[in-house]
């Protein structure tokens, strides 16, 4: 069973981790110390989360890595970490195309996924590109998830979730 990270714990990573669990995922979840107060509350609410002390700690002991921050907080969030080759980063950043990800974790498999709040309840579309196998199996029970043949089109549908703010 693959572990799942977030780097960045907001309204969208809560909505996720709730999903998951309420798809009845039991991967380990570590979640960034980033809004410690929301990560402690994960960590509480659910038996397969716990609160990393660092990003770099969330990077390192997981096999799956999103990223969930605003464009302007990735460099920082990302700064001294390193990706392993092979290893999935997926990311929730609007506004970040693949290769420009890609440019933070050289040799790491890239891919973006733009889920709504819905996720928390396994409602509602979850845009996925391009597709990763194993991001694909974990995000089927969420929601509707919607592939994309290019990421033109990926930008074109997750308009909406700039709605979502």
């Amino acid at each position: 069973m693959k572990t799942l990270g977030f780097i960045g714990t907001g309204t969208i990573t809560t909505a996720f981790v709730e999903g998951l669990v309420a798809s009845g995922r039991r991967n380990p979840i570590l979640i960034s110390p980033r809004s410690a107060q929301r990560a402690d509350a994960l960590a509480a609410r659910f038996e397969t989360v716990s609160r990393a002390a660092s990003n770099a700690e969330v990077a390192r002991d997981s096999d799956i890595v999103f990223l969930a921050m605003r464009p302007a907080q990735v460099e920082e969030a990302l700064k001294g970490i390193a990706f392993r080759p092979g290893q999935i980063v997926c990311s929730f950043v609007t506004g970040l195309t693949v290769p420009e990800i890609g440019a933070y974790a050289p040799g790491a498999v890239v891919c973006r996924v733009l889920p709504l709040p819905a996720v928390a309840m396994c409602k509602g579309p979850i845009i996925h590109y391009p597709r990763v196998d194993d991001v694909a199996e974990l995000i089927g029970g969420m929601g509707q998830v919607i592939v994309p043949r290019t990421e033109r089109e990926l930008v074109a549908m997750g308009g909406v979730s700039g709605f979502m703010s």
